[in-house]
């Protein structure tokens, strides 16, 4: 330990407190009072419950354990913790550093909904410099960092826009060229299409040994894995005729098109001989007159994302 600081468990530095239930069905979203529940911002509101600086902990929830630092007039719902007492000297922004940096939601109950409760949290150890000023110290540092950070992300994230610019302006201007050797032909003739299989929502659970993809799965131009839903061995036998394949194309068949583009996605190889869930189908192009790897770049023109768009109520 270093010359300074101290070791002390949470529960002898800070009392946490829940705050007041307050449903989205009274929240004011015309009202300007920012409404913190467990997994952050849930809402607006026209009174307050707290005011000033002070630290709000989500209790309930997919980010319970984390901590934010808020200032001005808010409202904190039962979903979240607020820092009522200190026992310890601390500089607010660097005990926030501190709770994220331990990772609270560790603590966490799990169950269908993770919950962090003041027994779980109360002994959990934080180590800190007595000092105000070397806290102050710290978080200048971390201020500086975060935001060089920040910065670099956002120019990255430019960067990144600016390159799916490019490749999308130049997907489509191949796409729209016909010439010598072209054919046309529908997609059923060229593909097979696999509507998903509405599998029983007692039946999903973590940790078994089948993987589903599901509407949630399917992004745009990006499959985004959970291991949260995954079915018994058991059902690829029996529900072999909706199993995926890696390198098939997954298409959302609920909200197919939102703001950032048409939500289809490659099935990975970790998702090889999974099973296809309701409102998702897949397209198994005919491996003998069609590449997977065309196909799915075809399917991500703006052609195609303008059929969807004149024919969604049709199609879907």
């Amino acid at each position: 330990m270093k010359e300074g600081w101290e070791k002390v468990e949470l529960g002898k530095c800070i009392k946490l407190k829940s705050g007041e239930g307050l449903t989205a069905k009274k929240m004011n979203s015309e009202g300007s009072i920012p409404v913190y529940g467990g997994n952050g911002l849930a809402g607006m509101h026209d009174i307050h419950n707290v005011e000033g600086e002070n630290i709000v902990i989500g209790r309930v929830g997919a980010l319970c354990g984390n901590a934010r630092f808020v200032q001005g007039k808010a409202w904190v719902t039962d979903n979240a913790f607020k820092v009522t007492e200190f026992y310890y000297s601390f500089d607010l922004k660097f005990l926030v550093y501190l709770l994220n940096h331990i990772d609270l939601r560790k603590y966490a109950r799990q169950s269908a909904q993770p919950v962090v409760s003041n027994s779980s949290l109360k002994n959990v150890e934080l180590s800190f410099p007595k000092s105000l000023s070397e806290q102050q110290q710290i978080v200048s540092i971390l201020d500086k960092a975060f935001a060089a950070l920040d910065a670099a992300r956002a120019k990255v994230e430019r960067n990144l826009a600016n390159a799916r610019e490019l490749f999308q302006s130049k997907l489509n201007e191949v796409f729209s060229q016909r010439g010598p050797g072209w054919e046309e032909r529908k997609l059923g003739e060229v593909a097979k299409i696999i509507n998903g299989y509405s599998f029983k929502s007692k039946d999903f659970a973590p940790g078994q040994s089948t993987k589903v993809v599901k509407i949630t799965n399917v992004g745009v131009k990006e499959f985004v894995e959970d291991e949260q839903n995954t079915l018994p061995e058991s059902f690829r036998k029996t529900y072999k005729s909706v199993s995926v394949h890696e390198g098939d194309l997954v298409v959302a068949l609920t909200r197919t098109i939102i703001s950032s583009g048409l939500k289809v996605a490659r099935v990975p190889e970790s998702y090889d001989k999974a099973l296809l869930n309701q409102r998702v189908a897949a397209v198994v192009p005919a491996r003998e007159v069609m590449d997977s790897e065309y196909l799915y770049f075809y399917i991500c023109s703006s052609q195609v994302y303008d059929y969807v768009l004149d024919n969604v109520n049709t199609l879907m």
